[in-house]
């Protein structure tokens, strides 16, 4: 089959939504719409950002198998307003022959393109992954990356033998001229070694690194997510979950504050909200007004539930934000249903969209979950969207109309397809 046919077939059946209360989606017009991109690859999508032309830029990894040798490239999709595509870009291009696998978890806007964080994987395995910076032209005539550079622990730290570690670029912002990175250390058998806070200058148009400038930090057991802000007074903070301190192997939120530079690091961040008996795991965590706003997923042994939490400039948990959300809250179902919290935006009314996937009363795998609430965690309203395949959103942002672009993944013909959904303001697709 092939791709337009199968993209037309996907279209027409994810029209045929089986929960309850789904709206019926299609392509739409300019103010909703979901479109799909790849199926004849696993494609899985990491995150999505919104261009200053009013249409978005999309960042994934595309897997695929030359013979008998399987390797990941990173995908770049650049869609108009209206959710079409206007040009794909493919690192290392389809015809690259020497098996390099790329992964791109996290990207931003830059003055020439877009500036992509993520990690190179060698073909031969001699050396652990690496970490990768790569900056793409923002048009469709430039297919070579403008700079890159590659990154391995060893080149961080010279005390560390690199064949032993992997470096998995996770988040990236701008600080003036230079660009701050996080990423997670494991060992070789991808085991959480800790975790890593860096500096890439931007020198002559280069992307360079100094090994004086930041050192890496250890911190075993703790594992980030896409968390990395700048804060007010100059620091830097990020997180995500530490099993350091907990029980029966389950996790802790956790968020860190570090100086823009320093000599050495000592403690690892504090424990955020201390619930050792359940498991909170943080799926995202964002900068707000006045502090920090944080989503992901409560389990217990009934089921796996949403948690919301709202912490201060310091970190400390506001006094009652801390909500857990079930089916029965966001969708009038049996409690003991399975919702996942995995990203979360905030609104332009002060409050906050989250994403992630609901079980509750689906057609077959999970579906898209929406949750809107309002600056103190109140839901406001919440939606189911899927059929029977699996689909979750992996990253959410608020529109410039007041409408939300969810993207995501679901599941067709056995491949993992990428997808761009745009909904209205009260999360529905026309």
């Amino acid at each position: 089959m092939n791709n337009k046919i199968t993209l037309l077939f996907l279209s027409v059946f994810f029209l045929s939504l089986s929960c309850d209360d789904e709206q019926a989606a299609g392509p739409g017009d300019a103010d909703t719409y979901i479109k799909f991109f790849g199926a004849d690859n696993e494609d899985i999508a990491y995150v999505s950002r919104q261009t200053p032309d009013g249409g978005c830029v999309l960042l994934g990894t595309t897997g695929i198998e030359v013979d008998g040798i399987s390797s990941s490239k990173i995908k770049i999709i650049k869609v108009d307003y209206n959710g079409n595509q206007q040009w794909q870009k493919v690192y290392p291009p389809f015809s690259d022959t020497t098996k390099v696998s790329f992964i791109g978890r996290s990207l931003i806007l830059s003055d020439d393109g877009y500036i992509v964080v993520g990690e190179s994987i060698k073909p031969d395995q001699t050396t652990g992954n690496s970490l990768l910076v790569m900056e793409i032209s923002n048009t469709f005539m430039q297919d070579d990356p403008i700079d890159s550079i590659t990154l391995s622990l060893r080149d961080i730290t010279r005390d560390i033998d690199d064949n032993d570690f992997n470096l998995h670029g996770l988040d990236i912002i701008q600080d003036g001229n230079d660009y701050r990175i996080i990423a997670n250390v494991t060992n070789e058998d991808e085991d959480e070694a800790g975790n890593l806070f860096a500096k890439i200058t931007r020198d002559n148009d280069n992307f360079t690194y100094d090994t004086l400038s930041c050192l890496p930090i250890y911190s075993s057991e703790e594992t980030l997510v896409r968390s990395l802000h700048l804060a007010n007074d100059g620091d830097f903070v990020f997180g995500g979950n530490n099993s350091r301190t907990s029980i029966s192997s389950k996790t802790n939120p956790v968020l860190s504050k570090v100086r823009p530079c320093y000599i050495s690091y000592s403690g690892g961040g504090d424990h955020l909200i201390s619930a050792p008996q359940i498991d909170y795991t943080t799926g995202q965590i964002i900068a707000t007004n006045n502090g920090y706003a944080m989503v992901g997923t409560v389990s217990s042994a009934l089921s796996n539930d949403v948690f919301f939490v709202l912490l201060d400039e310091n970190g400390a948990v506001k006094p009652g934000s801390l909500i857990e959300y079930n089916s029965e809250d966001l969708l009038g179902r049996d409690a003991d249903n399975d919702e996942f919290g995995v990203t979360i935006a905030n609104t332009s009314d002060g409050g906050y969209i989250i994403g992630g996937s609901t079980l509750s009363k689906t057609a077959g795998e999970e579906d898209i979950l929406l949750v809107k609430t309002t600056a103190a965690g109140t839901v406001l309203w919440s939606k189911a969207i899927g059929n029977a395949n699996q689909e979750t959103a992996t990253h959410i942002q608020q529109a410039t109309d007041g409408g939300y672009l969810v993207f995501g993944n679901t599941e067709f013909g056995g491949f993992d397809t990428m997808f761009l959904m745009k909904t209205d303001k009260n999360g529905d697709v026309q």
